[in-house]
């Protein structure tokens, strides 16, 4: 399947950045010491993308408050 990881920053709060996407609908997982990696299913919708995209939006403009 498709695997899409995002490295953070050295401050990044990577485990709290987990958790505020998972309550908002977004389930990722961590990986290493600031990453987190991004698994959709192949059966994902264009509307399903939209929807994660949004919500990673929200989540990392709000980092940069």
């Amino acid at each position: 399947g498709l695997m899409i990881g995002l490295e953070l920053g050295e401050n990044s709060h990577r485990n709290e950045i987990v958790n505020t996407l998972f309550r908002k609908g977004l389930l990722v997982l961590p990986s290493g010491n600031r990453a987190i990696r991004i698994m959709p299913p192949l059966i994902i919708t264009e509307e399903e993308i939209t929807n994660g995209l949004s919500i990673l939006n929200d989540v990392f403009s709000k980092l940069q408050e």
